[in-house]
């Protein structure tokens, strides 16, 4: 079972992430991306939602021409664990080699 991160854990597990990534109210971490066209933004939905299914840890993904917004949260623990940030990890390195992330 997860287990909810201090504001400490939480401030450290960040920095680990790419500066685009927000945490909103020790709660939720947030991304919000532009990028050219809708299919780039397309691609990067399916990314999250491929990485989503692996980890069994689903994220909120929102998308449309030149834009996508990910969001995700442990509701069983009402905020971050680190099933959070290895989504947040996992996403960051699968977009490294994306030319328009």
């Amino acid at each position: 079972m997860a287990r909810k991160l201090s504001a400490d854990e939480i401030d450290h597990a960040a920095r680990t992430l790419s500066p685009d990534w927000q945490v909103v109210a020790q709660k939720k971490l947030v991304l919000q991306r532009k990028c050219k066209g809708f299919n780039p933004a397309s691609h990067h939905a399916h990314l999250a939602a491929f990485i989503s299914e692996a980890l069994n840890h689903h994220a909120d993904i929102s998308f449309g021409w030149g834009y996508y917004h990910l969001t995700i949260t442990t509701h069983d623990v009402g905020g971050l664990s680190e099933l959070d940030f290895a989504f947040a990890a996992r996403f960051d390195a699968a977009c490294k080699p994306l030319a328009d992330g």
